[in-house]
């Protein structure tokens, strides 16, 4: 029966991978629409989210010798592996809307992208309404305050879609905080349906 020993010798190989996915969805947050698909106005949230990896494998494989074996053989390799992974998430909170004038215009009201936890800010509460001659919608904004998502403002947004005084796709923004537009009778940081109403 032949005797193995161990050899100095050895074989090094190393093995690495690499990988990338891309996942992604879309929640509608509020629609409208009048005359059909003829005018109609959308927000909506887009998440996505690239995940990349990458994996090295070092396998050693000792060379043993036996006197019943003319060659060598590797034995039992020892595998040292290192992986590595990152991700990154994006949001983005878009308007898009479509007249029967015009083509479908997209707006992104807020991109927020991340490489890990949470988000530090999330856009909520959306409501639009659109008639004949303008089209207005409204959200609020919350901040991470640590422990959960805190009120930081509510936005108000006016497209004008008629040929009136202002340019057809005239856009207007007002924030409602405690500086700006407060109302006594009116809790902005709760939800709220936004509508249109014409004063005879």
């Amino acid at each position: 029966m032949g005797v193995i020993s161990s050899s100095p010798k050895e074989i090094a190989l190393t093995n690495q991978e690499a990988s990338n996915s891309h996942s992604g969805t879309i929640k509608v947050l509020d629609y409208d629409n009048l005359n059909g698909d003829m005018t109609w106005m959308i927000l909506y949230e887009k998440n996505e989210t690239l995940t990349s990896s990458a994996t090295s494998a070092d396998f050693t494989y000792p060379l043993n010798y036996g006197v019943d074996h003319p060659g060598a053989y590797p034995g039992i390799p020892l595998v040292t592996q290192d992986a590595q992974s990152t991700a990154s998430s994006d949001v983005k909170y878009v308007l898009a809307y479509k007249t029967s004038n015009s083509a479908i215009t997209k707006i992104i009201l807020d991109e927020i992208s991340i490489s890990s936890g949470r988000y530090p800010k999330i856009l909520t509460g959306f409501s639009c309404q659109l008639n004949r001659d303008m089209m207005v919608y409204t959200y609020i904004t919350k901040k991470w305050g640590g422990s959960e998502y805190v009120f930081d403002k509510r936005v108000v947004g006016i497209i004008n879609i008629s040929a009136g005084v202002l340019p057809e796709g005239h856009r207007q923004e007002f924030v409602i905080n405690n500086e700006n537009f407060a109302i006594g009778d009116f809790d902005y940081i709760q939800l709220a349906g936004i509508g249109i109403h014409k004063f005879q």
